[in-house]
């Protein structure tokens, strides 16, 4: 199976920036966007990076985890609202805390341990690609 999809159209990003701010009332980070352009969300060791929407893989009959869609999960919890979600394992849950501006590796059944944190998008993604790589514990 491919890790990745094939990166978003920028009418894709454009419609997906739209959902992200009448939904989330947040617009994802360029950064984030940036990567979409390359490759729309995947997965690979049990590491999942969201997408603008559910695309099927080329290699298997699974889809990816569209980004609005998780996140609005999320929200059912109300204190999540300060979070934007890019991708989950089955122990970490990779996130945006908006307040403070800060990329963090947090405990997916523990929310308040944070693990790691990161200045930018790309940080945070490299522990995340490491972490597919790795089979998902680093």
């Amino acid at each position: 199976m491919s890790a990745f999809v094939s990166g978003a159209s920028e009418d894709e990003l454009k419609s997906f920036a739209r959902r992200c701010k009448e939904l989330l009332f947040s617009v994802p980070p360029s950064e984030y966007l940036d990567f979409l352009r390359i490759c729309n969300g995947g997965a690979e060791n049990g590491v999942f990076v969201y997408s603008t929407r559910r695309v099927q893989f080329e290699d298997c009959a699974g889809q990816t985890n569209d980004f609005v869609e998780v996140n609005l999960n999320w929200r059912d919890l109300e204190w999540m609202t300060d979070y934007l979600v890019f991708g989950d394992s089955d122990m970490d849950v990779f996130v945006l805390e908006i307040s403070s501006g800060k990329y963090q590796v947090r405990d997916r059944q523990a929310f308040h341990n944070v693990y790691a944190e990161f200045p930018s998008f790309d940080g945070m993604m490299c522990h995340v690609i490491e972490a597919m790589l790795h089979g998902g514990g680093i």
